[in-house]
Protein backbone atom coordinates (compact mmCIF):
# COMPACT_ATOMS: atom_id res chain seq x y z
CA UNK A 1 0.00 0.00 0.00
CA UNK A 2 2.95 2.52 1.00
CA UNK A 3 4.39 1.52 -2.53
CA UNK A 4 1.48 2.87 -3.87
CA UNK A 5 1.22 5.86 -2.55
CA UNK A 6 4.44 6.39 -3.33
CA UNK A 7 3.10 7.85 -6.86
CA UNK A 8 0.76 10.35 -6.14
CA UNK A 9 1.42 13.95 -6.20
CA UNK A 10 -0.26 14.42 -2.37
CA UNK A 11 -1.96 12.36 0.29
CA UNK A 12 -5.09 13.38 2.34
CA UNK A 13 -6.25 11.50 4.86
CA UNK A 14 -7.61 11.00 7.93
CA UNK A 15 -6.16 7.68 9.27
CA UNK A 16 -3.27 8.08 11.23
CA UNK A 17 -1.71 5.09 10.55
CA UNK A 18 -1.73 6.61 6.30
CA UNK A 19 -1.01 10.03 7.61
CA UNK A 20 2.06 8.86 9.90
CA UNK A 21 4.16 6.95 7.17
CA UNK A 22 3.40 8.62 4.14
CA UNK A 23 4.74 11.60 5.24
CA UNK A 24 7.78 9.94 6.92
CA UNK A 25 8.24 8.74 2.91
CA UNK A 26 8.26 12.76 2.30
CA UNK A 27 4.89 12.33 0.57
CA UNK A 28 3.23 15.96 1.23
CA UNK A 29 0.14 14.89 3.33
CA UNK A 30 -2.79 16.74 4.36
CA UNK A 31 -4.18 15.19 7.97
CA UNK A 32 -8.22 15.53 8.37
CA UNK A 33 -9.15 13.66 11.13
CA UNK A 34 -13.07 13.72 12.03
CA UNK A 35 -12.38 13.91 15.56
CA UNK A 36 -8.83 16.17 16.43
CA UNK A 37 -9.32 15.57 19.73
CA UNK A 38 -8.90 11.79 19.92
CA UNK A 39 -6.35 10.82 22.27
CA UNK A 40 -3.39 9.87 19.60
CA UNK A 41 -3.41 12.81 17.67
CA UNK A 42 -2.14 14.77 20.98
CA UNK A 43 1.33 16.00 20.02
CA UNK A 44 0.95 14.37 15.51
CA UNK A 45 -0.85 17.82 15.07
CA UNK A 46 0.08 20.21 13.15
CA UNK A 47 3.62 19.05 13.44
CA UNK A 48 6.36 20.98 11.79
CA UNK A 49 9.06 19.10 9.20
CA UNK A 50 12.12 20.06 11.94
CA UNK A 51 9.53 18.51 14.48
CA UNK A 52 8.26 15.78 12.60
CA UNK A 53 12.14 14.90 11.72
CA UNK A 54 13.03 14.83 15.60
CA UNK A 55 10.69 12.14 16.00
CA UNK A 56 11.28 10.01 13.60
CA UNK A 57 15.15 9.81 14.02
CA UNK A 58 14.48 9.44 17.57
CA UNK A 59 12.85 6.31 16.44
CA UNK A 60 15.27 4.97 14.06
CA UNK A 61 18.22 5.43 16.38
CA UNK A 62 16.06 3.80 19.29
CA UNK A 63 15.78 0.89 16.96
CA UNK A 64 19.00 1.06 15.44
CA UNK A 65 20.57 0.36 19.03
CA UNK A 66 18.01 -2.16 20.12
CA UNK A 67 18.69 -4.54 17.13
CA UNK A 68 22.43 -4.23 17.31
CA UNK A 69 22.00 -5.77 20.55
CA UNK A 70 19.62 -8.09 19.52
CA UNK A 71 21.56 -9.28 16.65
CA UNK A 72 24.61 -9.56 19.12
CA UNK A 73 22.74 -12.40 21.26
CA UNK A 74 21.88 -9.93 24.07
CA UNK A 75 19.48 -11.74 26.52
CA UNK A 76 15.95 -11.14 26.86
CA UNK A 77 16.74 -9.39 30.07
CA UNK A 78 19.87 -7.26 28.85
CA UNK A 79 17.82 -5.88 26.03
CA UNK A 80 15.02 -4.87 28.31
CA UNK A 81 17.64 -3.04 30.64
CA UNK A 82 19.11 -1.19 27.30
CA UNK A 83 15.34 -0.25 26.17
CA UNK A 84 14.60 1.19 29.28
CA UNK A 85 17.91 3.31 29.38
CA UNK A 86 17.18 4.40 25.71
CA UNK A 87 13.63 5.49 26.11
CA UNK A 88 13.95 7.22 30.35
CA UNK A 89 14.33 10.45 28.69
CA UNK A 90 11.48 10.48 26.85
CA UNK A 91 9.53 9.05 29.52
CA UNK A 92 10.66 11.79 31.96
CA UNK A 93 9.47 14.45 29.13
CA UNK A 94 6.69 12.25 29.07
CA UNK A 95 4.95 12.27 32.94
CA UNK A 96 6.94 16.48 32.90
CA UNK A 97 4.19 16.95 30.46
CA UNK A 98 1.17 14.85 32.30
CA UNK A 99 1.45 16.02 35.21
CA UNK A 100 2.12 20.49 34.14
CA UNK A 101 -1.78 20.87 34.71
CA UNK A 102 -3.14 23.88 33.09
CA UNK A 103 -4.12 26.81 35.39
CA UNK A 104 -7.60 26.48 36.75
CA UNK A 105 -9.64 29.54 35.48
CA UNK A 106 -11.49 31.74 37.57
CA UNK A 107 -15.43 31.04 37.26
CA UNK A 108 -18.12 33.68 35.33
CA UNK A 109 -20.03 33.42 38.49
CA UNK A 110 -18.87 35.57 41.76
CA UNK A 111 -18.92 32.79 43.88
CA UNK A 112 -18.79 35.16 47.15
CA UNK A 113 -21.72 37.09 46.38
CA UNK A 114 -23.55 33.86 45.18
CA UNK A 115 -22.77 32.33 48.81
CA UNK A 116 -24.33 35.52 50.51
CA UNK A 117 -27.70 35.39 48.47
CA UNK A 118 -27.76 31.92 49.40
CA UNK A 119 -29.06 33.19 53.17
CA UNK A 120 -30.63 36.51 51.93
CA UNK A 121 -33.17 35.05 49.57
CA UNK A 122 -34.24 31.94 51.22
CA UNK A 123 -37.69 31.14 51.76
CA UNK A 124 -38.42 29.26 54.91
CA UNK A 125 -41.45 27.48 55.13
CA UNK A 126 -42.82 25.50 58.29
CA UNK A 127 -41.50 25.71 61.50
CA UNK A 128 -41.67 22.18 62.77
CA UNK A 129 -39.24 21.73 65.93
CA UNK A 130 -36.85 18.74 64.95
CA UNK A 131 -34.32 17.18 66.70
CA UNK A 132 -31.31 16.17 64.73
CA UNK A 133 -32.59 12.79 64.21
CA UNK A 134 -34.44 14.94 61.48
CA UNK A 135 -33.57 13.38 57.31
CA UNK A 136 -32.29 16.37 55.27
CA UNK A 137 -33.17 15.84 52.20
CA UNK A 138 -32.17 18.29 48.69
CA UNK A 139 -34.00 18.45 45.52
CA UNK A 140 -33.23 20.86 42.38
CA UNK A 141 -36.14 21.25 40.05
CA UNK A 142 -37.54 24.21 37.86
CA UNK A 143 -41.23 25.08 36.35
CA UNK A 144 -41.03 22.31 33.78
CA UNK A 145 -41.28 19.51 37.02
CA UNK A 146 -43.28 21.51 39.90
CA UNK A 147 -46.18 18.53 39.75
CA UNK A 148 -43.55 15.94 39.53
CA UNK A 149 -41.85 17.13 42.30
CA UNK A 150 -44.61 16.60 44.37
CA UNK A 151 -45.39 13.00 43.46
CA UNK A 152 -41.66 12.59 44.74
CA UNK A 153 -42.19 14.31 48.12
CA UNK A 154 -45.16 12.75 48.94
CA UNK A 155 -43.94 9.14 48.29
CA UNK A 156 -41.00 10.19 50.86
CA UNK A 157 -43.29 11.42 52.99
CA UNK A 158 -45.81 8.43 52.92
CA UNK A 159 -42.54 5.73 53.44
CA UNK A 160 -40.45 7.70 55.60
CA UNK A 161 -41.02 7.75 59.86
CA UNK A 162 -38.86 10.54 60.94
CA UNK A 163 -39.42 14.59 60.26
CA UNK A 164 -38.14 15.53 57.07
CA UNK A 165 -36.38 18.74 56.20
CA UNK A 166 -36.56 19.49 52.34
CA UNK A 167 -33.92 21.43 50.60
CA UNK A 168 -35.17 23.27 46.93
CA UNK A 169 -33.25 24.54 44.45
CA UNK A 170 -35.30 25.94 42.26
CA UNK A 171 -35.28 27.96 38.47
CA UNK A 172 -38.75 29.79 37.46
CA UNK A 173 -40.86 28.79 40.54
CA UNK A 174 -42.62 31.87 42.99
CA UNK A 175 -43.99 31.86 45.98
CA UNK A 176 -47.45 30.50 45.26
CA UNK A 177 -45.68 27.40 44.27
CA UNK A 178 -43.87 27.44 47.26
CA UNK A 179 -47.06 27.81 49.55
CA UNK A 180 -48.98 25.50 48.05
CA UNK A 181 -46.16 22.76 48.26
CA UNK A 182 -45.69 23.49 52.24
CA UNK A 183 -49.83 23.34 52.38
CA UNK A 184 -49.32 19.88 50.79
CA UNK A 185 -47.31 19.02 53.42
CA UNK A 186 -47.25 20.51 56.20
CA UNK A 187 -45.13 17.98 58.32
CA UNK A 188 -42.29 18.89 55.86
CA UNK A 189 -40.19 21.98 56.82
CA UNK A 190 -39.26 23.56 53.51
CA UNK A 191 -36.10 25.58 52.42
CA UNK A 192 -36.48 27.16 48.59
CA UNK A 193 -33.39 28.48 47.13
CA UNK A 194 -33.91 30.33 43.75
CA UNK A 195 -31.30 29.99 41.17
CA UNK A 196 -32.91 31.44 38.20
CA UNK A 197 -30.27 34.24 38.02
CA UNK A 198 -27.44 31.67 37.44
CA UNK A 199 -26.07 30.71 34.68
CA UNK A 200 -23.08 28.11 33.62
CA UNK A 201 -22.17 29.70 30.44
CA UNK A 202 -22.60 28.78 26.98
CA UNK A 203 -20.62 25.78 27.20
CA UNK A 204 -23.19 23.52 29.05
CA UNK A 205 -23.60 20.27 27.64
CA UNK A 206 -26.55 18.24 28.47
CA UNK A 207 -28.22 15.42 27.12
CA UNK A 208 -31.83 16.49 25.68
CA UNK A 209 -34.10 15.25 28.48
CA UNK A 210 -31.81 16.98 31.00
CA UNK A 211 -32.35 20.29 31.72
CA UNK A 212 -29.90 22.85 33.27
CA UNK A 213 -31.31 22.61 37.04
CA UNK A 214 -29.81 19.56 37.32
CA UNK A 215 -26.10 21.16 37.97
CA UNK A 216 -27.11 23.04 40.68
CA UNK A 217 -27.02 20.33 42.95
CA UNK A 218 -23.01 21.38 42.69
CA UNK A 219 -23.48 23.98 44.84
CA UNK A 220 -25.22 22.08 47.95
CA UNK A 221 -22.00 22.55 50.02
CA UNK A 222 -22.41 26.02 50.11
CA UNK A 223 -25.84 26.28 49.89
CA UNK A 224 -26.12 23.52 53.16
CA UNK A 225 -23.11 25.49 54.47
CA UNK A 226 -24.66 24.33 58.31
CA UNK A 227 -24.87 20.54 57.51
CA UNK A 228 -22.32 17.94 57.10
CA UNK A 229 -24.89 15.79 54.70
CA UNK A 230 -27.68 15.43 52.70
CA UNK A 231 -29.15 12.84 50.65
CA UNK A 232 -30.02 14.31 47.31
CA UNK A 233 -32.57 13.01 45.11
CA UNK A 234 -33.63 13.60 41.73
CA UNK A 235 -37.06 14.39 40.38
CA UNK A 236 -37.96 11.38 38.18
CA UNK A 237 -37.57 8.80 40.98
CA UNK A 238 -40.10 7.09 43.17
CA UNK A 239 -39.40 6.56 46.92
CA UNK A 240 -40.70 3.18 47.83
CA UNK A 241 -38.91 2.98 51.51
CA UNK A 242 -38.00 4.54 54.36
CA UNK A 243 -34.69 7.38 52.70
CA UNK A 244 -33.88 7.45 56.72
CA UNK A 245 -32.15 4.58 56.52
CA UNK A 246 -30.49 5.03 53.68
CA UNK A 247 -29.61 9.06 54.80
CA UNK A 248 -27.94 7.22 58.25
CA UNK A 249 -25.36 5.60 55.76
CA UNK A 250 -21.73 6.25 57.41
CA UNK A 251 -20.07 7.77 55.05
CA UNK A 252 -16.72 8.12 56.78
CA UNK A 253 -13.61 9.81 54.30
CA UNK A 254 -15.31 8.93 51.54
CA UNK A 255 -17.48 12.11 49.61
CA UNK A 256 -20.60 10.08 48.69
CA UNK A 257 -22.46 7.64 48.52
CA UNK A 258 -24.36 6.41 44.96
CA UNK A 259 -25.14 3.65 42.95
CA UNK A 260 -22.26 2.37 40.84
CA UNK A 261 -22.57 2.52 37.11
CA UNK A 262 -22.24 -0.83 35.26
CA UNK A 263 -23.31 0.36 31.69
CA UNK A 264 -21.15 -0.56 29.11
CA UNK A 265 -18.70 2.80 28.53
CA UNK A 266 -19.88 4.38 31.25
CA UNK A 267 -17.88 2.18 34.10
CA UNK A 268 -15.18 4.25 34.88
CA UNK A 269 -13.43 7.58 34.83
CA UNK A 270 -11.37 7.06 31.59
CA UNK A 271 -14.93 6.43 30.21
CA UNK A 272 -15.95 10.36 31.51
CA UNK A 273 -13.13 11.55 30.06
CA UNK A 274 -12.48 10.19 26.86
CA UNK A 275 -16.42 10.31 25.45
CA UNK A 276 -16.04 14.15 27.06
CA UNK A 277 -12.94 14.98 25.84
CA UNK A 278 -13.40 14.05 22.25
CA UNK A 279 -16.41 17.16 22.09
CA UNK A 280 -13.47 19.84 23.31
CA UNK A 281 -11.16 21.25 21.36
CA UNK A 282 -7.90 19.74 21.22
CA UNK A 283 -5.87 22.19 23.76
CA UNK A 284 -8.73 22.10 26.10
CA UNK A 285 -9.15 18.17 25.67
CA UNK A 286 -5.17 17.40 26.35
CA UNK A 287 -5.90 19.80 29.14
CA UNK A 288 -8.57 17.60 30.36
CA UNK A 289 -6.67 14.58 30.05
CA UNK A 290 -3.68 15.58 32.29
CA UNK A 291 -5.55 16.59 35.26
CA UNK A 292 -7.51 13.29 34.63
CA UNK A 293 -3.86 11.31 34.40
CA UNK A 294 -2.98 13.60 37.47
CA UNK A 295 -5.96 11.74 40.22
CA UNK A 296 -3.93 8.58 39.44
CA UNK A 297 -7.33 7.27 39.65
CA UNK A 298 -7.96 6.43 35.88
CA UNK A 299 -9.71 3.15 36.25
CA UNK A 300 -11.58 4.43 39.30
CA UNK A 301 -15.60 3.42 39.41
CA UNK A 302 -18.15 6.12 38.24
CA UNK A 303 -21.53 6.33 39.99
CA UNK A 304 -24.98 7.07 38.90
CA UNK A 305 -26.08 10.81 40.68
CA UNK A 306 -29.82 10.62 40.80
CA UNK A 307 -29.38 9.03 43.97
CA UNK A 308 -26.58 10.80 46.10
CA UNK A 309 -25.48 10.85 49.87
CA UNK A 310 -23.25 13.68 49.64
CA UNK A 311 -20.69 14.43 52.04
CA UNK A 312 -20.96 18.21 52.12
CA UNK A 313 -18.48 18.60 55.13
CA UNK A 314 -15.97 17.30 53.45
CA UNK A 315 -16.44 18.79 49.89
CA UNK A 316 -16.27 22.06 51.79
CA UNK A 317 -13.05 21.32 53.31
CA UNK A 318 -12.08 20.31 49.75
CA UNK A 319 -13.11 23.72 48.15
CA UNK A 320 -15.45 21.62 46.01
CA UNK A 321 -17.07 24.26 43.89
CA UNK A 322 -14.05 26.40 43.92
CA UNK A 323 -11.92 23.62 42.05
CA UNK A 324 -14.47 21.97 40.18
CA UNK A 325 -16.80 24.59 38.65
CA UNK A 326 -14.86 24.95 35.62
CA UNK A 327 -15.33 21.41 35.04
CA UNK A 328 -18.86 22.71 33.57
CA UNK A 329 -18.09 25.97 32.11
CA UNK A 330 -14.83 25.63 30.56
CA UNK A 331 -14.30 21.51 29.73
CA UNK A 332 -18.51 20.62 28.96
CA UNK A 333 -19.09 18.23 31.89
CA UNK A 334 -22.13 17.65 33.18
CA UNK A 335 -22.92 17.32 37.07
CA UNK A 336 -22.49 13.66 37.11
CA UNK A 337 -19.18 13.84 35.47
CA UNK A 338 -17.78 16.03 37.58
CA UNK A 339 -19.30 14.53 40.71
CA UNK A 340 -17.38 11.13 39.35
CA UNK A 341 -14.13 13.16 38.84
CA UNK A 342 -14.23 14.39 42.03
CA UNK A 343 -14.20 11.56 43.89
CA UNK A 344 -11.90 9.37 41.92
CA UNK A 345 -12.38 6.05 43.73
CA UNK A 346 -13.53 7.94 47.16
CA UNK A 347 -16.83 6.94 46.70
CA UNK A 348 -19.25 4.58 48.85
CA UNK A 349 -21.16 1.99 46.54
CA UNK A 350 -24.88 1.49 47.38
CA UNK A 351 -27.38 -1.24 47.05
CA UNK A 352 -28.73 -0.74 43.72
CA UNK A 353 -32.37 -1.16 45.28
CA UNK A 354 -32.05 2.48 46.65
CA UNK A 355 -31.04 3.68 42.68
CA UNK A 356 -33.22 1.11 41.01
CA UNK A 357 -33.51 1.55 37.10
CA UNK A 358 -36.06 0.00 35.29
CA UNK A 359 -33.82 0.00 31.85
CA UNK A 360 -30.80 -1.39 33.26
CA UNK A 361 -31.30 -3.16 36.94
CA UNK A 362 -33.48 -6.14 38.30
CA UNK A 363 -35.36 -5.99 41.63
CA UNK A 364 -38.01 -7.79 43.11
CA UNK A 365 -38.62 -5.15 45.36
CA UNK A 366 -37.07 -1.41 44.76
CA UNK A 367 -36.77 0.89 47.36
CA UNK A 368 -36.12 3.53 44.80
CA UNK A 369 -37.37 3.53 41.31
CA UNK A 370 -35.40 6.09 38.82
CA UNK A 371 -36.60 6.41 35.64
CA UNK A 372 -32.84 7.55 34.37
CA UNK A 373 -32.70 8.35 30.82
CA UNK A 374 -35.58 9.94 28.58
CA UNK A 375 -38.45 7.17 29.74
CA UNK A 376 -40.40 8.95 32.31
CA UNK A 377 -43.42 7.92 34.46
CA UNK A 378 -45.40 11.01 33.34
CA UNK A 379 -44.94 10.45 29.58
CA UNK A 380 -47.02 8.06 27.31
CA UNK A 381 -44.49 5.55 26.45
CA UNK A 382 -44.71 2.63 28.56
CA UNK A 383 -42.45 2.42 31.67
CA UNK A 384 -42.21 0.02 35.30
CA UNK A 385 -43.55 1.09 37.82
CA UNK A 386 -45.09 4.12 36.15
CA UNK A 387 -48.53 2.86 37.82
CA UNK A 388 -47.15 3.83 41.32
CA UNK A 389 -46.38 7.14 40.02
CA UNK A 390 -49.20 8.09 38.61
CA UNK A 391 -51.67 6.76 40.91
CA UNK A 392 -50.03 9.16 43.22
CA UNK A 393 -50.41 12.19 40.76
CA UNK A 394 -53.97 11.96 39.93
CA UNK A 395 -54.63 12.19 43.60
CA UNK A 396 -52.34 15.10 44.23
CA UNK A 397 -54.21 16.43 40.97
CA UNK A 398 -56.70 18.70 42.59
CA UNK A 399 -54.18 20.41 44.63
CA UNK A 400 -51.88 21.04 42.11
CA UNK A 401 -53.52 24.12 39.68
CA UNK A 402 -50.87 24.21 37.59
CA UNK A 403 -50.02 21.55 35.34
CA UNK A 404 -46.49 20.48 34.66
CA UNK A 405 -44.93 21.04 31.07
CA UNK A 406 -43.55 18.02 31.53
CA UNK A 407 -46.78 16.60 31.64
CA UNK A 408 -47.98 16.99 28.15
Amino acid sequence: MLAKYAAYGKVITKRLHCYLPARSMGLPVEFVPSKRSDVRFEGLLDLNEADFKKIRSGLEHKLEVILGHILDGKSYEEVMKIWAELVAPDVAFAEQYCTNLEPIGESAIDLPETYKKFKSHVVALGGNKFGDRAVDLAFACDQNLQNELAVVLASVVRNTKREINAHILTRGLKDDYFQKIHKLFPSVNFFFHDFSDISYGANVNLMKHITVSTLDRLFLPRVLDDLEKVLYLDVDILVRADVGELYDTKLGDKVFAGKKSELDGWENLIDVITRVSLALPPKKAWALRRRAHATGQLTSDTYNAGILLMNLKKMREEDFIEKNLYLVEELKLNDQDVMNFYSAGRALNLDSDWNYVPTQDYSKNPKIVHWAGPAKPWKPEFALYKDEFQAIAKELAKDLATESKAAK
